[in-house]
């Protein structure tokens, strides 16, 4: 099949020497009509999937930035559990270091400490 497009379809349409034979031409214009019907149609049809294809990515973006935000608190929270349990350590080596300490001590000292 010929494209309608064509510059043998185009000189068809334009011939003024066919002059009497319009049906012809209308036939031929008819085709040529629908096939940018067809055309317009597929172009619509591919501007809706593209629209549609967006839509999505759009929707998974934004559910790809909550994530990322979720994640960010969770490592904000464990930063925190982390910073919490090297005072923690810190506090409870305060304290055996001290018990230690107090341990050694003589115990004659001990009754001197516990009198006063």
């Amino acid at each position: 099949m010929e494209y309608l497009g064509s510059p043998s379809a185009r000189r068809l349409l334009d011939d003024e020497e066919s002059g009497p034979d319009t049906s012809r031409k209308v036939y031929w214009l008819t085709k040529l009509l629908e096939e940018k019907e067809r055309d317009a149609n597929l172009a619509a049809e591919i501007g809706k999937a593209l629209l549609l294809k967006n839509e999505e990515l759009l929707n998974e973006i934004e559910n790809i930035k909550r994530k990322v935000e979720e994640t960010e608190e969770k490592l904000r929270s464990t930063e925190d559990i982390r910073i919490q349990n090297e005072r923690l350590q810190t506090v409870r080596k305060i304290y055996l270091d001290f018990f230690l300490f107090y341990l050694k001590i003589p115990q004659d000292l001990l009754v001197v400490f516990s009198a006063t």
